[in-house]
């Protein structure tokens, strides 16, 4: 495998350069700017190389709700639409705002709040949501109230050391089953998304041991993973960053391992990384996207407080 990818949602830079310095040595670091720091239009800007004012997926969800386009709209802009053209196989593992499904070669699974049949191919999309894989994706699909803003009421219900426990359990079972499902040498890239980072935030960040506890899931995840994949370039990504002071920042990260991540004259940007990967597989027609500014951010910020994410 040339390439793989490991997203965290909410993984911003200043704690987690420096936690995961101490345990990945072989890594470059950098702060990756998220100028919407909301995880439908972040991640979308990683996959498309697009801000917001582009691709226009600016629901948090990136449902078509409040004139927002979906992935539907912005899926032949993704990177791995342009490494699939060229005969690239790709495995795409709980990727957000990536509903429904697209056919590739080999697989894609969305994340985030996804009830329906979606994922590709369509034996993939039956034997998942017959299994407790939605579960071990995302906090947001233990129960309760179905509607997005309300995903927290049972995990938040559970108690604190309950749910850490869990959460660290489904994240080393949605590692184990990525494992299972990986082709190895038979892929070319190969994406895979955390979103407990995030989502334990949400719920607990009245609790001082919680960044200590997402750290140590963080680094048991990726040293599992190191144990068994061989890929000759890792990527960090996070789409935005959270802490207590700025709730969703601006501030997320981006690490690579097999390469030096190069000096491009500015600060990197979540636009930026679809320029990265297009460069490690060669695609030297891919130019580097002007800097964005943000401008969008309000209106993705009053849409956050609707949720009850910020204040």
């Amino acid at each position: 495998m040339r390439l793989l990818v490991l997203g965290f949602d909410g993984l911003g830079f200043q704690f987690w350069r420096d936690y995961l310095h101490s345990y990945l040595p072989g890594f470059d670091f950098v702060r990756l700017d998220s100028p919407v720091p909301a995880s439908g239009p972040g991640w979308t800007s990683l996959y498309t190389g697009q801000p917001l004012s582009q691709h226009g997926v600016s629901d948090v969800w990136g449902r078509d709700i409040g004139g927002s386009k979906t992935y539907a709209d912005t899926w032949a802009q993704t990177i791995w639409f342009q490494l699939a053209k060229r005969g690239m196989v790709c495995e795409l593992c709980n990727l957000p705002a990536t509903w429904p499904a697209k056919p590739i070669d080999r697989y894609h699974i969305p994340g985030m709040k996804t009830h329906n049949p979606w994922a590709y191919p369509s034996a993939l999309s039956a034997m998942v949501g017959s299994s407790e894989f939605l579960q071990w994706a995302d906090i947001c699909n233990w129960g309760g109230d179905t509607k997005p803003g309300n995903w927290h009421q049972v995990p938040a219900a559970m108690g604190y050391e309950a749910c850490m426990a869990k959460a660290q359990e489904y994240a080393v079972c949605l590692t184990r089953q990525f494992v299972k499902w990986h082709a190895h040498d038979a892929v070319d890239f190969a994406w895979l998304v955390y979103t407990f980072v995030d989502r334990l935030w949400h719920i607990w960040w009245r609790e001082p041991g919680l960044p200590g506890r997402a750290a140590t899931m963080v680094h048991e995840v990726i040293t599992k993973l190191s144990l068994i994949l061989n890929p000759t370039c890792w990527l960090i990504v996070s789409d935005h960053g959270v802490d207590n002071e700025r709730g969703h920042h601006r501030d997320g990260i981006l690490a690579a391992s097999g390469m030096k991540i190069p000096d491009i004259g500015r600060d990197w940007a979540v636009t930026d990384v679809y320029f990265l990967i297009a460069r490690i597989f060669g695609l030297d027609t891919v130019a580097l996207p002007p800097p964005v500014t943000g401008e969008e951010w309000p209106l993705i910020e009053q849409r956050l407080k609707d949720l009850g994410y910020l204040d």
